[in-house]
């Protein structure tokens, strides 16, 4: 009987203490967790579109050297014979599929669409966020409700 009672160890009721301890540290880390991932995705987004939009301006500003505004115009649109998502691509690491020129509605999660309109270059996509996706520009775009609220 003595043998028994000089045995060491963890009791049952003690491992299941931990792991009930474990349990709740584990529910509360993960969303934590899923946050800061959602957070750098969307920053992934924005730094890519940053870029888009530095590499789109380079392209028109070498293309702008020999060029007219009209011809300007017809290459960073997209139009006939146009390689302006192929030179933006040179300066960028995305793929064929994720660089579309034109209307935002284009734009898709991990997608971007190059707007060229009066010489202004805006960058469109969207970001996955908590809830839903959420459309955003590069440069961002102030609406009207938003300038009053500026003022």
């Amino acid at each position: 009987m003595n043998k028994l009672k000089n045995k060491k160890g963890f009791t049952l009721v003690e491992v299941i203490a931990v792991l009930v301890i474990l349990a709740i540290l584990i529910a509360i880390a993960i969303p934590a967790v899923n946050g800061y991932i959602k957070k750098a995705k969307g920053t992934e987004y924005d730094l890519t579109a940053r870029n888009v939009y530095m590499a789109a301006t380079i392209a028109i500003n070498e293309y702008a050297v020999d060029h007219t505004p009209t011809e300007i115009n017809t290459y960073a649109t997209g139009g006939e014979d146009s390689t302006f998502v192929a030179d933006v691509l040179k300066l960028t690491s995305l793929g064929v599929d994720e660089i579309t020129t034109g209307d935002a509605g284009d734009a898709d999660v991990g997608k971007y669409s190059i707007d060229y309109t009066d010489g202004n270059v805006v960058v469109y996509y969207l970001v996955t966020g908590a809830e839903d996706e959420e459309a955003r520009t590069y440069p961002a775009l102030v609406t009207g409700a938003e300038d009053e609220e500026a003022q």
